[in-house]
């Protein structure tokens, strides 16, 4: 009997929560949107051209990511931009022995990025300067302390991101 009591204050206790959920339709409002569509600002480097770097001919002892060096002729152009928005650059690619090596098609040897002399770590953002057509990127090769690279060509390819910020 005493089952049958709490079943049925159950039952009218769900009865009463399902009659106080119910939604009242009290009308209804106009949403307004409006704004304006520009084109966002652009940039395009060396003409949307592959930057090609050729390093020559690099003597395993002069693969210490300082004595050959090549500035990468980047031709950073950008438009639609006020002036007053900053940019900034990342160098996207394959790391090899370190985090600021872009790895090669030879074990024991990458390539190091600079940036005004500092050395860029691959996949992140580093800021660039105002104007952008004063940026300064160079390359160099760089053996692995651990691992001397054997003797031959070698390749890499990574890529370069610009946004503004």
């Amino acid at each position: 009997m005493r089952l049958r009591k709490m079943a049925w204050l159950l039952a009218i206790a769900t009865v009463s929560v399902s009659f106080s959920c119910r939604a009242v339709d009290r009308g209804a409002t106009e949403v307004k949107f409006s704004g304006t569509v520009v084109d966002p600002p652009s940039c395009t480097l060396n003409n949307n051209e592959v930057i090609e770097v050729q390093f020559g001919t690099v003597g395993i002892s002069q693969a210490d990511g300082r004595q050959v060096v090549k500035t990468l002729n980047d031709n950073l152009k950008c438009s639609g931009s006020d002036g007053s928005k900053s940019l900034k650059m990342m160098i996207s690619g394959p790391p090899g022995f370190a985090a600021d090596v872009l790895a090669t098609s030879t074990d024991g040897l990458g390539v190091r990025f600079y940036h005004n002399g500092e050395a860029v770590t691959l996949k992140e953002w580093f800021c660039l300067p105002k104007p952008a057509s004063g940026l300064v990127l160079t390359a160099s090769p760089i053996a692995d302390p651990k691992v001397k690279p054997k003797a031959g060509d070698f390749q890499a390819s990574a890529t370069l991101l610009v946004a503004f910020q």
